[in-house]
């Protein structure tokens, strides 16, 4: 952890002076993806729109209850995206490809509403 006050990095410096900071390697590797993702526009907006559908049905709680009487593993399943776990885009985008006809009738039925 790398806070400036309470965290483990700060820890080891008041230990220790000269010691150094390092990310370790998977906190690198999902630094490294965030920043490639954001380099490909069509990868921007692909993730942008899977992180959005559980924003666009969390925040209302009529939009949710729409969502969750078609099938409440959905509402299990979906999540939103986090910038630092990669696993976790991985796990809401099977989500989405296993859910999206459910998906997609909810956000038909919002629309007819």
């Amino acid at each position: 952890m790398s806070g400036q006050y309470n965290a483990l990095q700060a820890k080891f410096l008041r230990e220790n002076k000269y010691a150094k900071y390092l990310y370790c390697a998977s906190h690198s590797l999902n630094l490294v993806l965030n920043d490639a993702i954001h380099g490909v526009l069509e990868a921007k907006e692909f993730f942008d729109t899977v992180g959005g559908l559980w924003t666009f049905f969390h925040s209302s709680a009529k939009r949710w209850d729409i969502l969750n009487p078609i099938d409440a593993d959905i509402c299990k399943a979906l999540k939103l995206l986090s910038d630092t776990w990669w696993s976790a885009r991985d796990e809401v985008i099977i989500c989405v490809w296993n859910y999206y006809l459910r998906i997609m009738k909810g956000l038909t039925l919002i629309i007819l509403k």
